[in-house]
C-alpha cells in the first residue's frame, strides 16, 4: 500500500492531538485534521491510513482506543523543526508524506500477521459529534 497526502495529514494529526499518558483521541485526530485541510475524514478515509500506519509500525494503539506514534517519526518531525520559529502545517503534512514514501521503501516488513484494530462506525460517529460540539 503506498502513502498519500491524507497518510500524512492523519499521521501529523495524530502525532499533534497525542497526550504524553493517554495518546491521541479520536475526536481530537477528527478536530486537527479538519483544522488543517477544512474537513472531516470520513471512517473510510480514517480507517485505511490508520490500517497502513500501523502495518508499518508507525501507530500504536493503547487499549485499542487512543492512537500513539511511533519515536521513529518523532524524532524526524523535531529535527524537521528544530530551530525553527515559523512553519506552515501544510508544509509539515508535505513533508511528512515524502518522509512516509521513503520510510516504505526503506523498511520491507513483513506485516501480515499484525492484526489491525480499526475504528467501528459507532466510535467514529461519538468521536465527530464530540468534535462538533465544542
Amino acid at each position: 500500500m503506498k502513502y498519500n497526502y491524507l497518510d500524512a495529514l492523519i499521521l501529523n494529526s495524530i502525532v499533534s492531538s497525542e497526550k504524553e499518558d493517554c495518546g491521541a483521541e479520536l475526536s481530537n485526530i477528527i478536530a486537527y485534521a479538519d483544522y488543517v485541510d477544512h474537513a472531516i475524514i470520513t471512517l473510510s478515509e480514517l480507517n485505511n491510513s490508520i490500517e497502513k500506519l500501523y502495518l508499518d509500525g508507525l501507530v500504536e494503539t493503547l487499549d485499542n482506543k487512543n492512537l500513539f506514534v511511533n519515536v521513529i517519526y518523532k524524532s524526524w518531525l523535531n529535527k524537521k523543526l528544530e530551530g525553527k520559529s515559523k512553519f506552515s502545517i501544510l508544509k509539515i503534512v508535505e513533508e511528512t508524506e515524502k518522509f512516509l514514501i521513503n520510510y516504505k521503501n526503506e523498511n520491507k516488513s513483513n506485516n501480515e500477521l499484525k492484526k489491525v484494530v480499526l475504528f467501528q462506525e459507532s466510535e467514529y460517529i461519538k468521536a465527530v459529534e464530540r468534535y462538533l460540539s465544542r
